[in-house]
C-alpha cells in the first residue's frame, strides 16, 4: 500500500512515498520463501513507479497554472508582444513604456528587435542613442545616432534631437573639456574720463576743476574667458564646473583710468532629473572677484551661489541667485575708496 502525504501547500513528498512503499514491503511475510520475497519486492517497484507517476502528474498541473497565471498577472504590453510577436504597435508601446519606468534594457532590447525587422528607421536608431546615453555607453550612443542622421525618414525636428545628442555625447567622451573665448582692440574714446563738458557750470557759480572735466583718449583692451568642465561618467550626469573671465583696458594717456576686472566662479552641478537629457540641473558655486584701478588694487569680494539651467522649448534659461561680500582700497589716484 502506499500512502501518499501532502504538505501544507498540496504537493506531494516523493521521499514519504517511497518511504510507506519500503515499510510495506519490508513489513510482509517471509513464509513464501524466495517466492514470497521476489513478489513483494516486484509489489513494491510497482508501487513505486505509481507514486511516481502521481508525481509527475501533479507537477504537470501546478506547472500549467502557474503558465497562465502567470500571463494573467503580467504587464499587459508585454503579454501583447508574447501573445502576438509580430506586431509592431505593441511592441514599440512596450519599449517606450519600459524607457519610461526606467527598465532601459528590456527597453533596448526591445528597440533593437525593432531594427532588425527594419533597419532603416531614424527614429528607431535615435531611441537607442537616448537610452545607450542615459546608460553611459557613449561611444555606442554616438553610433546610433551617427547611423540615424544616413537613415531617409529623419525629419528637420528630428534630425535636431539627434545632432544636440551627438554633441553632448561627443562631449562626455572627453571627461575633461575646455573652451574658452578672447577678444582685444584699440578702442577711442571722446570721454574717456567721464567728466562733465568745459562749459559746466555748478550751481554755486564755481567752474569744475580741470581734472574731472571731459577729456578723449585711446586705450587698448582686451578680454578673454575659459571654461573648464569635469564629466564624473556617472549616469546621474554629476560634472564640476569652473570658469574665469578677465578684462584689461589700459590708456594712452589717461593713466588713473586704467582698469582691470577678474571674476572666477567653480562648483559642482547635480541633474535633478538623472536620466533627462532635458531634464533641470543645478549648480551650487562659489565666486571670487577683484578689481584694479590705475592700475592699483581697488576691489575684492568673496561669496557663492546657486544657478538652475533648463530649458523652455529652444530657449535655454539660467537664473540664479548670488551673494557677495565686497570690500575696496584706498589708491593715491582715489584715496576715498
Amino acid at each position: 500500500m502506499v500512502y501518499a502525504l501532502l504538505r501544507g501547500d498540496g504537493s506531494v513528498s516523493p521521499s514519504e512515498i517511497v518511504r510507506s512503499g519500503a515499510a510495506t514491503g519490508v513489513g510482509g511475510r517471509h513464509s513464501g520463501g524466495n517466492r514470497h520475497n521476489t513478489c513483494t519486492f516486484t509489489r513494491l517497484i510497482a508501487e513505486v513507479a505509481g507514486a511516481a507517476a502521481l508525481v509527475v502528474a501533479f507537477t504537470a498541473t501546478v506547472s500549467a497554472q502557474s503558465g497562465s497565471d502567470f500571463l494573467n498577472n503580467i504587464d499587459p504590453l508585454f503579454g501583447g508582444v508574447l501573445a502576438h510577436p509580430g506586431n509592431l504597435d505593441n511592441t514599440i508601446q512596450y519599449a517606450a513604456s519600459a524607457a519610461a519606468h526606467g527598465d532601459i534594457e528590456s527597453a533596448i532590447s526591445t528597440y533593437e528587435q525593432l531594427r532588425f525587422y527594419n533597419p532603416r528607421l531614424g527614429a528607431t536608431r535615435y531611441q537607442l542613442g537616448v537610452l545607450y546615453y542615459q546608460l553611459g555607453s557613449y561611444a555606442q550612443a554616438r553610433g546610433y545616432l551617427q547611423t540615424a542622421l544616413e537613415m531617409p525618414d529623419v525629419t528637420p525636428e528630428l534630425r535636431q534631437k539627434i545632432e544636440d545628442l551627438l554633441e553632448l555625447a561627443n562631449k562626455k567622451l572627453q571627461p575633461d573639456q575646455f573652451s574658452g573665448f578672447a577678444q582685444t582692440g584699440l578702442r577711442y574714446q571722446s570721454n574717456a574720463s567721464l567728466g562733465a563738458g568745459s562749459q559746466t557750470v555748478l550751481a554755486s557759480g564755481g567752474t569744475i576743476n580741470s581734472n574731472f572735466l571731459a577729456r578723449p583718449d585711446w586705450n587698448w583692451f582686451g578680454t578673454v574667458g575659459v571654461n573648464y568642465v569635469h564629466d564624473f561618467q556617472t549616469q546621474t550626469g554629476e560634472t564640476f564646473e569652473a570658469s574665469v573671465i578677465a578684462y584689461d583696458a589700459q590708456q594712452f594717456s589717461l593713466h588713473q583710468f586704467d582698469i582691470g576686472l577678474l571674476e572666477i566662479r567653480a562648483g559642482p552641478r547635480f541633474a535633478l532629473s538623472p536620466g533627462d537629457i532635458n531634464g533641470l540641473t543645478v549648480k551650487p558655486y562659489v565666486v571670487a572677484t577683484g578689481a584694479t584701478l590705475a592700475d592699483a588694487p581697488y576691489m575684492g569680494g568673496i561669496g557663492g551661489g546657486l544657478t538652475l539651467h533648463g530649458k523652455a522649448g529652444n530657449v535655454s534659461l539660467d537664473p540664479y541667485v548670488e551673494v557677495v561680500q565686497q570690500s575696496f582700497r584706498n589708491s593715491s589716484f582715489y584715496p576715498p575708496a
